[in-house]
C-alpha cells in the first residue's frame, strides 16, 4: 500500500510540475548559461578547498635531496 501511495505523489507531483511550467524554465535557453556558470563557480571553489593538483610539492624536492645522500 505504500508504494502504491509514493506512486500516486509522485504523479501528483509531476502533475502539478507541468502544469506550473517548471518544465519551460528548465527548456529555457538561459539554463545552460546558468548551468555553467554553476560548473566553473564550483571548480573554482574546489580548487581555493583542495590546491591546485599541478602545483609541485615538497614531497618532490625531498625526494631529489634522498638522490643526493645516497
Amino acid at each position: 500500500m505504500k508504494s502504491v501511495l509514493v506512486c500516486i505523489l509522485m504523479f501528483i507531483v509531476a502533475l502539478i510540475a507541468m502544469f506550473t511550467g517548471v518544465f519551460e524554465v528548465l527548456a529555457s535557453p538561459y539554463m545552460m548559461v546558468f548551468a555553467v556558470v554553476c560548473v566553473v563557480a564550483a571548480f573554482v571553489f574546489a580548487l581555493k578547498v583542495l590546491g591546485n593538483p599541478f602545483a609541485p610539492t615538497s614531497a618532490d624536492k625531498d625526494d631529489k635531496d634522498d638522490k643526493d645522500t645516497d
